[in-house]
């Protein structure tokens, strides 16, 4: 009922300076009439004519503006709309705003495939560069192995953070090409975990931090790459912080979880 009295009222403004028009006419009519001395049931009878022409005109234009309008309610849901998607222009304005439409439409498509192309130019520079860093990541690792030293060691663990860094710039990259990378499946929590542990087992032994981990059977719902993304930083910010002492491993089941 709310939704009908807010067309009804827009309708009665659109057609407020119609209705004044008539309402001027009406008052010619009246002094035309009363001047030639018409009789007064005639006038009246027209008069009612009139007004009931006027009601069957007013109800149908009613009926045909709620429709449109509920039609270009539509459209404005669904933007961007291509130009069959617009609801039937009806006059010349409508005709000059469903042509703007368009027009505008064409224009959100040019600069929305300009800006598709420059961000996946982006992506494939950025990926070429990542994989390209990996290479002298890789030689100095080998290097910094061959002598077990202090400052080897230390040089290592810096080298390892670089390494992870250019890996948190490919799960960035990962994550804006959308969610057709993602696999959401049930994934055994012990063996990321063990795999995370194995790969900053050197960190930890190098800061002479002990880590306890008793094993799990708890399976997560998730995407296996991103769970050992978030974990490998979760150990990364543990070995950073932790000053002394030991890092505790502990999983909990919770909704997204099954034992």
């Amino acid at each position: 009922m709310e939704e009908r009295g807010h067309f009804f009222r827009r309708y009665l403004r659109a057609c407020r300076r119609t209705a004044a028009v008539l309402a001027l006419f009406a008052v010619i009519a009246a002094v035309v009439l009363y001047l030639y001395n018409v009789p007064a049931e005639a006038a009246l009878y027209a008069a009612g004519l009139c007004a009931l022409a006027g009601a069957g005109l007013f109800a149908a234009g009613y009926v045909r503006f709620r429709r449109e309008s509920l039609e270009r309610m539509a459209a404005l849901q669904d933007l961007p709309v291509t130009a069959g998607a617009l609801p039937p222009a009806s006059g010349p304005e409508a005709e000059d705003f469903r042509a703007m439409a368009e027009r505008m439409k064409q224009e959100y498509d040019r600069l929305a495939g300009r800006t598709e192309r420059a961000r996946q130019e982006d992506l494939d520079w950025y990926t070429a560069w990542v994989h390209q860093i990996k290479t002298p990541i890789a030689v100095m690792q080998m290097t910094l192995q061959a002598e077990d030293t202090p400052e080897h060691r230390a040089l290592e663990a810096e080298l390892f953070r670089v390494r992870q860094y250019a890996d948190m710039v490919l799960n960035y990259l990962r994550l804006g090409q959308g969610s057709g990378d993602l696999v959401i499946r049930w994934v055994p929590l012990d063996g990321v975990i063990r795999q995370a542990v194995r790969k900053y087992a050197p960190r930890f032994v190098g800061k002479r931090l002990t880590l306890t981990y008793e094993g799990t059977d708890v399976q997560a719902l998730t995407d296996e790459k991103w769970l050992a993304f978030i974990l490998e930083q979760l150990l990364d910010n543990a070995v950073k912080y932790t000053g002394a002492g030991g890092v505790t491993i502990t999983v909990s089941e919770d909704v997204c979880c099954k034992g």
